[in-house]
């Protein structure tokens, strides 16, 4: 695996991503949680703190199918995923589970024991706005972690979707 070649997640690796089907274990699914499509494996790298034990791991992850390599970086442009990809009145799951891609976007493996309880506490609509909440409590270790105009677009894109 070439440090210039870009790794996306194969429909498998999206499952296990959202529903944790084939139950990877952490250091898997962190390396997983890593890969948003636009960055390099260098660039994956250095952001999971260049261990090697991440390469092995990317590259395991390749092997049993859940990335893939989409081609070799040509430009450093990156796009940021927006939560605005669900609409507004989607229904809990799909909220949830686009929130939950936005913060693993932002946290990488990090978020992780945010998502979980997210995933856990989201039966209706009713537990949006605890949801919110939760997550305004946690506004913090977002800036800490992503920067403060990162993690103020997520949360300016978390109320526009949810209306709370």
């Amino acid at each position: 695996m070439e440090k210039t070649t870009v790794l996306v997640r194969t429909p498998k690796g999206n499952d296990e991503v959202e529903n944790r089907t084939h139950k990877i274990n952490i250091r898997l699914r962190a390396a997983l949680l890593a890969v948003n499509g636009t960055d390099t494996v260098e660039a994956i790298l250095r952001r999971l703190g260049g261990i090697e034990e991440m390469a092995n791991a990317l590259r395991d992850l390749e092997t049993q199918g859940f990335l893939a390599a989409s081609g070799t970086a040509k430009s450093p442009a990156k796009v940021t995923p927006t939560l605005l990809s669900a609409k507004p009145g989607a229904d809990v799951k799909e909220m949830v589970r686009t929130i939950s891609h936005r913060v693993h976007d932002l946290l990488g493996p990090d978020g992780d024991v945010v998502t979980e309880r997210l995933e856990d506490a989201a039966k209706d609509l009713k537990q949006i706005q605890p949801i919110v909440q939760y997550l305004e409590q946690r506004r913090e270790m977002f800036e800490n972690v992503a920067g403060k105009p990162k993690a103020k677009a997520f949360f300016d894109e978390l109320h526009k979707l949810t209306g709370v």
